[in-house]
């Protein structure tokens, strides 16, 4: 009888332990705001990998194709940092510990926002260069409009690191 008490328990407990992870955290009875969040950024360039798909199939000449094939992998680069970059501060926010946050601070910091910062300076000169060899006007156009978003996105990730010391 005895093992069924702690099989239910265990149950109860593992049920509990669920519910209060998909409860939003709070701070002295209020609900704590996210205060990172990247997903806006991520939706950005799911966005432009769609539209830069789309494009792809209409376009006659094959410099333009392979130009937005390029932007495409830029895109799915700079989708997969953002989100790698949002996930790390959703685990940094949830540190309630000041020690294990300060700790997890550097390794946000230095891992993440710097070093994809830096990757993203990197791509929206790239990207600036490769633009120059578009001969369509929407292709130029939204090549302009994603790196600009690089650009915003690494602002974004700037203004987050230096948020966090």
């Amino acid at each position: 009888m005895e093992s069924k008490q702690q099989i239910a328990l265990s149950v109860v407990l593992a049920v509990g332990a669920i519910l209060a992870s998909s409860i939003p955290p709070r701070v002295n009875g209020q609900t704590r705001p996210v205060l990172h969040d990247l997903s806006a950024q991520v939706t950005i360039f799911e966005n432009h990998i769609k539209d830069i798909r789309a494009m792809e199939n209409g376009l006659p000449n094959p410099v333009d194709k392979a130009v937005l094939q390029d932007l495409e992998h830029s895109a799915v680069t700079a989708e997969d940092r953002l989100y790698a970059a949002n996930a790390a501060l959703e685990m940094y926010d949830s540190i309630s510990s000041q020690t294990d946050r300060a700790k997890a601070r550097r390794i946000v910091k230095e891992k993440f926002l710097d070093y994809y910062s830096w990757a993203f300076d990197q791509e929206v000169t790239r990207t600036t260069g490769e633009l120059t060899f578009l001969t369509g006007p929407a292709a130029a156009a939204l090549g302009l409009q994603m790196k600009d978003d690089m650009r915003a996105a690494k602002e974004r990730l700037d203004a987050i690191a230096t948020s966090l010391q």
